[in-house]
């Protein structure tokens, strides 16, 4: 959670990107404050992605992502297709 103020701070989601929009918006907030992981919580998804493609390409997409955005500001998927 965070709080609406510093959301604003630092401009929100960056909408331009189709991936790793998550990691971006706290690698801008941690620039502002401090953040951290709360590894006392659950989250619960349906998995129905890694289903549908298998954990392997899942997790090479989410890797390959995250370092697109890193690197370049930008993800390396153009858009995730619907998976219902």
């Amino acid at each position: 959670m965070i709080t609406s103020a510093a959301f604003r701070a630092v401009g929100g989601f960056n909408e331009r990107l189709a991936a790793a929009e998550d990691m971006d918006l706290f690698r801008r907030l941690s620039r502002i404050g401090r953040t951290r992981f709360a590894g006392n919580l659950t989250v619960y998804h349906s998995g129905r992605r890694a289903h549908a493609i298998g954990w392997r390409r899942l997790l090479w997409q989410w890797f390959g992502n995250s370092v697109s955005v890193f690197l370049f500001n930008r993800s390396a998927s153009r858009e995730w297709s619907a998976i219902r």
